[in-house]
């Protein structure tokens, strides 16, 4: 049993080594996709292709160290209240559209992000999802985004279990957006992705504007704690 467990220990060890490498390989830009990095992370520490590879959530535990550890903590949440705030113009955007371009537009349900962009959490891979609801075409709804001065959104489609579904794609000066256009007409769950079926967490322009509210209030409590104030070379007048 001991000897399973140190192979079991080692196995993590090294998983995490490969976790920490993919992550320096994409921030320093060496490699542009997860799966790359991960390949060239395990040629360059050694390990074993045939063993157990870093998940999801280690490598964007990972990522979130390495930029505190090189952008500091301050530079981490700047670069997430920049990317929010891209997200939540996107969406300001596409809501215009639909009410300026939709004959039904006031009545459709407001504009939202998928998955973790609605929870303001962007490490590793700064892309954001949206889905809208309307009877204005993909063309007109990347138009309106071109206009409003997100450069190239290009249109296509994206294979989902309802079917394909119009998307359209853009890079964002923080993150790359990616907007699926649902026909009035089709019963998309809300609630659920549209691959698999699982639940999911949306948030509309309005959700996530409080969310980030409540994210500057909770960072703002923990900037005043006497621990803080110290770390950041304040006084703690209590302990005078």
């Amino acid at each position: 049993m001991e000897r399973e467990t140190d192979h079991g220990d080692q196995t993590s060890g090294r998983s995490d080594d490969v976790a920490k490498a993919a992550v320096r390989a994409l921030a320093e830009g060496r490699v542009a996709t997860r799966k790359d990095a991960v390949e060239r992370a395990i040629h360059e520490t050694g390990a074993d292709p045939r063993a157990r590879r870093p998940t999801l959530a280690e490598l964007r535990a990972h990522a979130r160290l390495h930029e505190e550890s090189t952008q500091g903590e301050q530079g981490r949440r700047a670069r997430i209240e920049a990317a929010t705030e891209e997200l939540l113009e996107v969406l300001a955007v596409l809501e215009r559209a639909v009410l300026v371009h939709d004959p039904e537009g006031s009545a459709r349900p407001q504009p939202a992000a998928y998955g973790r962009a609605a929870l303001a959490q962007f490490d590793l891979d700064p892309t954001t999802h949206v889905r809208v609801t309307t009877s204005a075409s993909a063309a007109v709804l990347a138009q309106a985004l071109f206009e409003a001065g997100f450069s190239d959104p290009t249109c296509g489609s994206k294979a989902t279990r309802y079917g394909r579904i119009d998307e359209i794609a853009f890079e964002g000066a923080e993150a790359l957006h990616r907007v699926l256009r649902i026909p009035p007409g089709m019963a998309v769950d809300p609630a659920r992705d549209v691959i698999h079926g699982r639940p999911i967490e949306h948030a509309t322009f309005d959700q996530l504007a409080a969310r980030r509210a409540d994210a500057r209030r909770t960072e703002t409590r923990k900037e005043q704690t006497p621990e803080r104030r110290k770390a950041q070379g304040g006084v703690d007048l209590g302990q005078r």
